[in-house]
C-alpha cells in the first residue's frame, strides 16, 4: 500500500509539474493602416498549444483626416466604447468592442480561430454577438501565433 501511494504521489507530482513547465508565448501582428484611417492588432498568448488570452484591436491613423483626433487623444476603437458609433449600423445593435469581446472570448474557448465561419460578405456568422469583418482578423491571429515567442 505504502508502495502505490509513493507511486500515485510521484504521477501526480510529475503532472503538475509538466502542466507548470508549458512556457507562455505571446506574439503580436498588425496591418498597415487601411483607407478608413485604422490600423488592426491581433495580440495572442498561447501556454504550450492552448490560447489563453487574446486581444483585438484597431489603432488610429494619425495622418488621416477621420482618424487624426483619435490619435491625438490615444483612443482606440476599443477604448472608445460607445463614442465609436457602430451600434446604430449593426444588424445585432452591438458596438465594435461588443462584438470584438464576444470574438475574444470565442476565439479563447475555441482554441483559436478554425472554427469561425465567414458569410459570403466576409462577416462573421458563427459567433454570437459578432457580425463585423472577419478575415483580416483570423490572418492577423494566424500571424500573431506564428509570431509567438
Amino acid at each position: 500500500m505504502k508502495k502505490l501511494m509513493s507511486t500515485v504521489a510521484i504521477a501526480t507530482l510529475a503532472l503538475v509539474l509538466t502542466a507548470c513547465g508549458a512556457s507562455e508565448k505571446t506574439g503580436t501582428a498588425q496591418t498597415d493602416f487601411d483607407t478608413n484611417g485604422w490600423a488592426y492588432v491581433v495580440e495572442v498568448t498561447l501556454k504550450g498549444d492552448d490560447v489563453t488570452e487574446v486581444s483585438i484591436d484597431a489603432l488610429p491613423d494619425p495622418e488621416n483626416a477621420d482618424t487624426a483626433a483619435y490619435a491625438d487623444a490615444n483612443q482606440t476603437k476599443k477604448s472608445l466604447k460607445e463614442d465609436y458609433g457602430m451600434k446604430a449600423a449593426s444588424p445585432i445593435g452591438k458596438e465594435w468592442y461588443e462584438q470584438i469581446a464576444a470574438l475574444e472570448a470565442y476565439i479563447v474557448e475555441n482554441d483559436g480561430v478554425t472554427t469561425i465561419e465567414l458569410n459570403d460578405s466576409g462577416k462573421i456568422d458563427n459567433v454570437a454577438g459578432a457580425t463585423i469583418s472577419g478575415q483580416n482578423i483570423i490572418d492577423l491571429y494566424n500571424e500573431a501565433v506564428a509570431n509567438a515567442q
